[in-house]
């Protein structure tokens, strides 16, 4: 009896193998793969608003990285401008919830305080950022970058500080009025946010925020206008092309 059982077992093993696998978890799963393999994968083409979003598996992070790429009809100190008013990016920001500034140290760089909300009722996650920005080619190309900085802030209650966050965004001039975006995202949620949660908000979170870009773009207050004055800087220390 025991044999035929074991024979049976041993012809039904290869069948279940599949089903196995399936139950696993997509993480696990992706965490398997090569490195060579994880490469930027499009999720999102939206070619009548020229807006693509891209995710991919980063080795030793346990969430992705999202990338939006756009064309946008903007200048670069239009673009610039946006990311540098940190009032304004409630309006645009998909789930950020709270921005101030805590140090500002010239028009182009400063260390900022940013709560977002996750969506399904987590706790909100805090996080201070230093933005730095310069301007390259004579102001037709321009690099903004934030990256999370620890201890600069104190915790606070209720709230969950991201252990880790950067954002880089390249602005290219492509003809008069237009620009070539590409923006770069990671954000670790820390806490116990599930990966599933985290990677929900990331894969949702650049398509919308690169939707609310262009209505605030297109509706450009005149006091933004002063803004976009200011004498282009030729070179700022200390950041990558």
């Amino acid at each position: 009896m025991f044999l035929r059982f074991l024979r049976l077992y041993l012809l039904l093993l290869p069948l279940c193998a599949p089903w196995q696998a399936a139950l696993a978890d997509g993480e696990d799963v992706a965490a398997l793969q090569p490195a060579q393999t994880r490469q930027w994968q499009l999720i999102k083409d939206d070619k009548p608003r020229n807006i693509q979003i891209y995710t991919k598996r980063e080795d030793h992070e346990r969430v992705r990285s999202m990338k939006a790429e756009a064309e946008i009809p903007a200048t670069v100190k239009d673009m610039v401008g946006l990311l540098l008013d940190y009032e304004r990016y409630p309006q645009w920001f998909w789930r950020l919830k709270e921005i101030r500034p805590l140090k500002v140290i010239s028009p182009l760089e400063a260390y900022v305080y940013v709560v977002f909300s996750p969506p399904m009722g987590f706790p909100d996650r805090d996080v201070v950022l230093h933005f730095t920005a310069e301007y390259l080619h004579n102001g037709q190309r321009a690099v903004v970058q934030a990256n999370s900085v620890n201890d600069y802030y104190p915790e606070q209650p209720g709230r969950v500080r991201m252990p880790y966050a950067r954002m880089d965004s390249k602005i290219n001039e492509i003809a008069e009025g237009r620009i070539y975006f590409k923006g770069e995202v990671i954000m670790d949620p820390g806490g116990k946010l599930p990966v599933w949660a985290s990677n929900f908000v990331q894969r949702q979170g650049p398509y919308l925020t690169m939707l609310n870009v262009l209505k605030v773009l297109e509706r450009q207050p005149p006091d933004q206008q002063a803004l976009n004055s200011r004498e282009t800087p030729s070179f700022r220390p200390g950041i990558r092309q």
